[in-house]
């Protein structure tokens, strides 16, 4: 399974794109965040955002899932990041969202999930020439887009359990060794 996201993704109050080196700063300031990381392992070191970046724009460039950053139409600086990161089998990418904490409360994750999940289920992935990039004569087969999407969720995450479940994801399984609750989205 490969996923090509055709960027831009835009929705009404938000875009969503490759995050660019530029994002650094604004990267490690939501990467840094104690409140923001609570659910992902904790804060960042200074330096990660730049890193995390450059991966995530290699990721894209070979149709691999990958986070993308998240603007907000009319408003300088990040938003967060949404995305799609490898999950526990090829088939199942993992929805990856993370908001900075002022851009909380006011439905911004779900906007940016649903886009997301859009693009990945709705626009499979066009195959590229791994040499020019550019799409090779085959159309896009519905095959190639994933079967499904997962996310995990802390147990008392109540705020991302109710953004998950806005979006259509349902709850599948408890994993501990993973770190939660194991949400998910098959393809329609």
């Amino acid at each position: 399974m490969t996923l090509a996201f055709d960027l831009p993704l835009d929705t009404p109050r938000l875009r969503l794109r490759a995050p660019a080196a530029a994002d650094a700063p604004a990267l490690d300031a939501i990467f840094s965040d104690p409140l923001a990381m609570a659910r992902a392992g904790g804060p960042r070191p200074t330096g990660f955002g730049e890193v995390w970046a450059a991966e995530q724009r290699a990721r894209l460039a070979a149709g691999e899932p990958a986070a993308l950053a998240i603007e907000r139409r009319g408003r300088t600086g990040l938003a967060g990041v949404a995305g799609l990161a490898p999950g526990a089998s090829p088939d199942a990418p993992r929805l990856a969202l993370l908001l900075a904490p002022a851009q909380r409360g006011e439905g911004l994750g779900a906007e940016a999930a649903a886009a997301v999940l859009i693009a990945a289920f709705a626009r499979p992935a066009v195959p590229r020439s791994p040499v020019t990039r550019r799409p090779l004569s085959r159309p896009p087969d519905p095959d190639d887009a994933p079967a499904r999407i997962e996310a995990l969720a802390a147990p008392g995450d109540a705020a991302l359990i109710r953004t998950l479940e806005r979006v259509g994801l349902r709850y599948v399984r408890l994993d501990l060794p993973a770190g939660g609750q194991v949400y998910a989205l098959h393809r329609p």
